[in-house]
């Protein structure tokens, strides 16, 4: 399941300020009868400053504790969030906000140190603005660091949320082909639509049921003839798919080539999958066969062998081809 999806978005800079010099303001003194009044400002001054102190150190600590560890999370996860936005440079933020924390408690303790000395209010009203100013300076260093890591939680609860205890399809092949046509015709019901919210790429997560058990059936974003570090963010996302959720992989041809890729283009990406994947079973489907003429089908028969056909408007096909096709994997 999503690591990220219930998550809450981290607070920026300002808004982690803010907060604190809130609290601080409230934060009071009250011993009783005060006769040195200098006394009083000084002791009042350093409890601000440690209200101060306590709620942003608490605040960045909690960011870094919620964060999801990257070395623990499923390897699809992983691998999403590492190609999306570089797992090295989430780390680099993390530690960053991270190692503020004792800098922000090192400052303080020296300042209330210095405070000793003070014997005028406005040597107070110096140490106060001096602390509130070094700290200050210090979250707005880290401020590029809590953006990033608050934009990487916020797009992260949209990924899709997977559940890999129920054995799982992956519908491949190039954009237009029909995958999500597919899906919607063998799920038992609605399926789910899923954003990659990094893209403008939508995946739906459908779901059936077979012999008692929940068949999970996922299209992906459509993926390109070309080598695998020539391809673009939205084809990764598919292929981590392929790689770390799917059971079997049910791969679509479309002969009539109205989804805008040639026959040829398509049989070398399914025999690039298959090589890529050649721990997985990868059964391909022509699609569209009412769309299309013998003489393109009939390349794919002779390129591929005996191949499943389905049409493109017959929703009561699919659902017996996948029941057969689940039937023959003995499951």
């Amino acid at each position: 399941m999503n690591p990220f999806e219930e998550l809450k978005p981290t607070p920026v800079s300002d808004t982690l300020l803010d907060k604190a010099f809130r609290k601080s303001l409230k934060a009071s003194y009250n011993p009783g009868k005060v006769k040195d009044k200098i006394e009083f400002m000084k002791h009042e001054s350093v409890i601000k400053i440690k209200v101060f102190g306590k709620v942003l150190t608490d605040s960045l600590n909690s960011i870094v504790k919620n964060f999801p560890s990257l070395d623990n999370i499923d390897p699809f996860y992983y691998e999403l969030i590492d190609t999306l936005y570089g797992v090295d440079k989430i780390k680099q933020a993390l530690s960053s906000i991270n190692g503020t924390p004792p800098i922000i408690r090192r400052i303080i303790n020296d300042e209330v140190k210095r405070l000793k000395t003070a014997y005028s209010k406005q040597d107070i009203v110096n140490f106060k603005r001096r602390v509130y100013g070094r700290v200050s300076s210090l979250i707005k260093k880290i401020s590029k660091s809590l953006m990033f890591i608050r934009e990487i939680i916020i797009k992260a609860r949209g990924l899709p949320s997977i559940d890999k205890s129920n054995f799982t399809i992956v519908v491949a092949g190039q954009p237009n082909v029909g995958k999500s046509t597919f899906v919607r015709a063998v799920s038992s019901a609605q399926p789910e639509i899923a954003e990659y919210p990094f893209t403008t790429k939508r995946i739906l997560v459908g779901h059936l049921e077979y012999k008692g058990n929940v068949i999970q059936i996922i299209d992906t974003p459509g993926l390109l003839d070309r080598e695998l570090d020539l391809r673009n963010k939205i084809e990764l996302q598919a292929i981590i798919a392929l790689k770390h959720i799917a059971d079997l992989i049910i791969y679509l041809f479309d002969p009539s080539e109205t989804c805008g890729y040639p026959l040829t283009s398509q049989i070398n990406l399914f025999k690039y999958i298959k090589n890529l994947f050649k721990d997985k079973t990868v059964i391909p489907i022509i699609n569209k066969i009412d769309l299309a003429v013998p003489e393109r089908v009939n390349i794919i028969v002779k390129e591929l062998g005996s191949v499943t056909s389905i049409s493109s408007i017959n929703n009561v096909e699919p659902k017996k081809i996948l029941t057969d096709i689940l039937d023959g994997l003995n499951l």
